[in-house]
Parts: C-alpha cells; sequence; structure tokens
C-alpha cells in the first residue's frame, strides 16, 4: 500500500475517540510528577480534536471518557467525594465545563466551516459555470502541458478551436502539433522555447488546418511553472480564435494601404485644427515629414492668410457637423500652382459627438485644363458651326429648334432668338397643315439618316424657298441634340431648272415646227 492510500485512510472517529484519551490519561500521569499542580490541558486537545474530527457526540463522548479517566486514574476514586477532597471535586467539575465549552465552540466552528465549505463550493460552482460560459462565448478554451510525462490536457473548448471533438484527443503533443499549420509549426516551437528559457510569458498566434481544411487563426497564451531546481515541470494556459481580429486587421490593412496608396490628399485634423493623422500622398505634396506634419497645425503647413480666408471658415462650418466643399488655386512648394477640390467632412465619434474633421483634397488642375481646352474647343466648333455657309439646325425630345446658325437668320430672315426655344415655329416654317403634317410623317419614316431631302420652306417675307436637308445625326449623334441636320438653298437652283426646263419645251416645240415646214407636200 502506497503512502498516498494510508494518508486516504479516515480512522473511526469513536475509536479515535477512546485512544486519544487513553494516550491522554497515560501522559498525563507521565508528566504530573514534575508539574507544580495538575493540569489536564492535554485532555482539552483531546476533546478539541475529537469534536473537531468527529462532531458533537464523538466530543461529548470523549468528554465522559476524559472525566472518567481523570477520576479513576488521576485523582483517588474513593476519596474523590470526601469532604477532604473537595478542592479536587471542584477541580474536575470546573475541568468539565472546559470540556463541554471546547466541544460547543468545537462544533460550532466546525458547523460554520461546513456552511461556509458549502457557501465557498457553491461559488466555485457558480464561478466555474460562469467562467466555462464566458470561455464559450469567447471561443476560448484552457490547456494544460506536464512537461515530465508529456501529457497534454485541455478543454471541450480547446478541441473545438482546433476543429476535433473531446473525445478525438489522446493527450500526446504530436496529435496537437498535427493540427498545426505546416508553415507555423516551427514559429510555434521557437516561441514556447523562448518563452521556457527566458521565464516569460508565451504568446503567439499561429494558424490550425480543420478536417474540412479550413484554416482557423488561433492565438495561445500560457506560461510554465519550474520546480525548486529551475526545470520547468508543467505549462498552462489559454487559447482563442481570432478569424474575426485577423479579418479585422486585414481589413483595416487593406484599408490603411489604399488610403495611403490614393493620390488624393487626405488628413485628420482635430478641433484645434492640429493634425492627427496624414496620408503618404499629403507628405509628398507637401515635402514633409511625418513628424513634421502630425502634432502641428494647418497654418504651419499651408500658410496663416490661405488657413484664415479659406480653410478656417470652412472647418469650422464641418466642425458644426456639415460637409463642406469647394475649389481654389492653391501654389505647392514643387508641383506649385494647381487647382484643388477640398472637402472637410465631420469626424464623429461613436458617442456621436464630432472630435475633428476629416479633409480630402483632389488635384482637379489636369481636368481643369482639360475642361478649359474643352470650352475653348466648343467655343472654336460653335463659331465654325455659326459662320459654316450651310444651314445647321436641331431638335430637342420634344421637337422644338436648340440650334439655328447664321446661314439659316441669313436665309429665313429669322433669328435665333426668335427659332431657338419656340414650341410653334414648325407652324411658322410650313404654314401649310397638310403639307406639314405629310412631311413630318415622311420624317418619322426616314429616320435620322437621309441626304438632300428638299422642304419649301416659308420665310419671313413670306416668300418661300426651297431648302434641301441632310440628316446625319444617326450616324453621329451629338450629345444634347435627339436630331440635328444641314440644309443648302437650292431656290436658284430650282428656278434655273425651271427656266431650262421651258426653254427646252420651247427648243423642241420650235425643232418640231421647224421640221414640219421643211418637209415637202405631199401629191
Amino acid at each position: 500500500m502506497t503512502i498516498s492510500k494510508v494518508l486516504r485512510i479516515r480512522p473511526n472517529p469513536y475509536g479515535l475517540a477512546i485512544a486519544t484519551v487513553a494516550a491522554a490519561t497515560v501522559l498525563t500521569q507521565w508528566l504530573n510528577p514534575v508539574l507544580d499542580a495538575e493540569t489536564y490541558a492535554i485532555f482539552d486537545a483531546v476533546v478539541a480534536i475529537s469534536a473537531w474530527y468527529g462532531g458533537m457526540t464523538v466530543g461529548l463522548l470523549t468528554v465522559a471518557l476524559s472525566v472518567l479517566a481523570i477520576s479513576t486514574f488521576l485523582l483517588n476514586s474513593q476519596q474523590i467525594f470526601t469532604v477532604s477532597n473537595g478542592e479536587n471535586i471542584w477541580h474536575l467539575l470546573f475541568s468539565t465545563l472546559i470540556f463541554l465549552l471546547i466541544v460547543f465552540l468545537t462544533s460550532e466552528l466546525q458547523a460554520a466551516r461546513y456552511r461556509f465549505q458549502q457557501v465557498s463550493d457553491r461559488t466555485v460552482q457558480h464561478k466555474d459555470k460562469q467562467l466555462r460560459m464566458a470561455l464559450a462565448a469567447a471561443r476560448m478554451g484552457t490547456w494544460h502541458w506536464d512537461m515530465v510525462t508529456g501529457e497534454l490536457t485541455w478543454s471541450a473548448e480547446h478541441a473545438a478551436i482546433l476543429g476535433l471533438a473531446p473525445s478525438a484527443f489522446d493527450g500526446r503533443y504530436e496529435t496537437f502539433e498535427a493540427c498545426l499549420h505546416p508553415s507555423d509549426r516551427d514559429r510555434l516551437n521557437q516561441s514556447v522555447q523562448r518563452a521556457i528559457r527566458q521565464r516569460s510569458t508565451y504568446r503567439h498566434e499561429y494558424r490550425v488546418v480543420w478536417n474540412d481544411g479550413s484554416i482557423h487563426w488561433v492565438e495561445g497564451l500560457g506560461e510554465a511553472v519550474y520546480n525548486e531546481a529551475g526545470i520547468p515541470v508543467q505549462m498552462c494556459g489559454t487559447v482563442m480564435n481570432i478569424d474575426h481580429r485577423k479579418q479585422a486587421e486585414d481589413n483595416l490593412r487593406q484599408y490603411e494601404r489604399m488610403v495611403d496608396t490614393t493620390p488624393d490628399l487626405m488628413a485628420l485634423v482635430d478641433r484645434s485644427y492640429t493634425y492627427q493623422v496624414v496620408n503618404r500622398a499629403y507628405l509628398l505634396r507637401f515635402q514633409k515629414r511625418y513628424e513634421q506634419v502630425v502634432g502641428h497645425s494647418i497654418p504651419d503647413i499651408v500658410g496663416s492668410p490661405v488657413f484664415e480666408t479659406e480653410c478656417k471658415p470652412r472647418l469650422d462650418r464641418a466642425l458644426a457637423g456639415e460637409r463642406v466643399q469647394f475649389q481654389l488655386w492653391y501654389d505647392f512648394p514643387i508641383a506649385k500652382r494647381r487647382f484643388l477640390s477640398i472637402t472637410y467632412t465631420p469626424y464623429v465619434e461613436p458617442d456621436h459627438s464630432i472630435s475633428g474633421a476629416v479633409v480630402t483634397i483632389r488635384d482637379l488642375t489636369d481636368l481643369q485644363q482639360a475642361e478649359t481646352g474643352l470650352r475653348q474647343s466648343e467655343e472654336h466648333l460653335r463659331q465654325i458651326l455659326q459662320h459654316m455657309p450651310v444651314m445647321l439646325d436641331a431638335f430637342d425630345a420634344n421637337g422644338t429648334i436648340i440650334c439655328w446658325n447664321q446661314e439659316c437668320e441669313r436665309v429665313t430672315s429669322f433669328t435665333a432668338e426668335e427659332v431657338i426655344g419656340n414650341p410653334t415655329m414648325m407652324e411658322v416654317f410650313y404654314p401649310d397643315a397638310a403639307y406639314r403634317q405629310q412631311m413630318m410623317a415622311d420624317w418619322e419614316k426616314r429616320g435620322h439618316d437621309y441626304r438632300n431631302w428638299e422642304w419649301e420652306l416659308t420665310c419671313k417675307d413670306g416668300s418661300t424657298r426651297t431648302i434641301a436637308w441632310s440628316n446625319l445625326s444617326g450616324q453621329f449623334p451629338v450629345p444634347g441634340w435627339v436630331s440635328w441636320g444641314v440644309g443648302v438653298d437650292v431656290t436658284e437652283r430650282k428656278q434655273a431648272e425651271a427656266v431650262l426646263r421651258r426653254l427646252n419645251a420651247d427648243l423642241e416645240r420650235q425643232i418640231t415646227e421647224f421640221t414640219a415646214k421643211r418637209q415637202p407636200p405631199e401629191h
């Protein structure tokens, strides 16, 4: 039988009471000759031990046995109740009262201890349940590694974090290592050994591969326990699934890279107009280092005149909750004069307070120059269209004329102010309703792709001009113009053709008459 088993054997409390009283009697008889006065302190201790170990019943039995032993072996039993031994009687009664008081106090103390133990056990169970619930909610597990035997134990939550069933773990470190991502095994072992060697807290993030092939991130935390010789004998700690945190960190890094690589200048300033964060584009454009901007005020970077006149009034509006956008020209140290679009957006904290403003600056110089060039080109084209020697008109979706160049004005005598936007101009140009309706119906059939279609147009002076219209808007659409066409005044040509036809008819008639006169008479 081992020593641990012997220590776990609980002796009979009644037998213990008899044995301890007998031992106290012998020890007291042996000590009395060397003591100045009779004392029963050993019995006090025996009563206290028996009451503590066996309870009030065993304690009372011990009191009875102690009184019997004292009266029998330590006092003269034949003279104990005589007058001459009155002092011994009172001594015995006093000792008995002391014994009973010890039993009472010890029993109360034991009962209080029992009640305290029950409350403590319930508290521990409650705390343990709360801890397990918290560990489960936090996706956290616990582990213990006996470095002497090599046995590894862990909680059910730990097994779930590794993608295993609790019953699937055999307690071997090799089984745990097989769950690790191959690229992380060496680094994890190095981190554990370094923590043991330096007697520091082990903390490491690593990946595990579940049976379904999915990869998950885990953070391990633990400390080693050392024996008196300084040799590590065990290690315990926790593991926690950090998939959400790693995903958030990856998203944050991507966001930071996105902000840091954007060509737009971005900064965060607080309510005192001091820079808190700036991106790389901001530093490059102002030719400053990070520490030369962050912690400094806006006037230090852009200059007081620009800040007071352009920035501060608008920033104050943003700090009051308004999103402000404006444009200005600004001279940078290297890029020189640039046209900027600046936006101030309130920076709202989780408690809905505004702690600053996000500054976004976009360089629109190239776009501004392109727009200027486009406007110049459009103006140049407009001048060409206005002065070209053919008529040009255009219509919107409602059939209203929105373009009428100078050649149109010259031919019809109607000015652009009279024609553009006037919904009744088609009736003015083509007053004959039947003719107009027929032409419009033909236009619906032809669509926006025809050439040299002749219309009889009525001018401002009432005269009629023949215009040959060509419509190419189906092949070459112009933004904002549903239909557009060019026209050529062919009135003179049409008149010349009519004269030529008359001359041809007269010539043919004259030839016919001449030929008839030259023919000989019939016989």
